[in-house]
């Protein structure tokens, strides 16, 4: 009986060490996935959102398939060539700032002559950014309160299409997650040893 199992076993054999093999380069690619969107998420921490270029109209300073990160910060810390983004209708807009406009200096640049009748500048912060062909339709001049964030000085070409892919499959990414947590724990297991 022994020497008709080795038998059986001498042609199975290979046969289950090579499903296994599979089965963990399957494991081992679930792993690699979720540490990849992983590192991609780590900005999130500090406090920054990312998004992906989808429209073909912000190519002026990233391609489609981007991604991105921005974050809201002072008012005080956007300056001149930094790209800013904001939102005056359905879609977000990337532009470079031309010009900041300080109000405290604006003030005490517009020294004339008293009138009866005062110009009210907006408070705050405005921007000047550029404008393409496409946005001429919004203004060029953009308040503080309506700039979602300023954009990291990092990002990542065509990375966006295995983040939308992700984002747009995420009962299939939470699959992926479990596997990969089995793999990790299996990886700690003691493996007996074999005399």
């Amino acid at each position: 009986m022994k020497e008709k199992f080795k038998k059986i076993w001498k042609f199975i054999g290979p046969v289950f060490k090579a499903v296994f093999a599979v089965i963990k380069m399957f494991f081992d690619f679930c792993f690699l996935i979720v540490l990849l969107y992983g590192i991609l998420c780590v900005p999130l921490l500090a406090d920054y959102k990312m998004y992906v270029i989808e429209n073909e109209n912000n190519e002026i300073n990233y391609k489609k398939g981007t991604v991105i990160y921005y974050k809201k910060v002072a008012e005080n810390e956007i300056y001149e060539k930094d790209v800013v983004v904001y939102k005056p209708a359905q879609e977000m807009i990337f532009h470079k700032v031309l010009r900041v406009i300080n109000p405290s200096q604006e003030k005490q640049d517009t020294t004339s002559e008293t009138t009866d009748t005062e110009v009210v500048q907006p408070k705050g912060y405005r921007y000047e950014a550029e404008v393409d062909s496409y946005h001429k339709k919004y203004p060029n001049h953009i308040a503080y309160d309506d700039l979602l964030g300023k954009v990291a000085p990092i990002y990542l070409p065509y990375v966006g299409y295995f983040v939308n892919f992700i984002q747009m499959n995420m009962s299939l990414f939470y699959i992926i997650l479990g596997i990969s947590a089995v793999d990790l724990l299996l990886s700690f297991l003691p493996i007996p040893n074999r005399k």
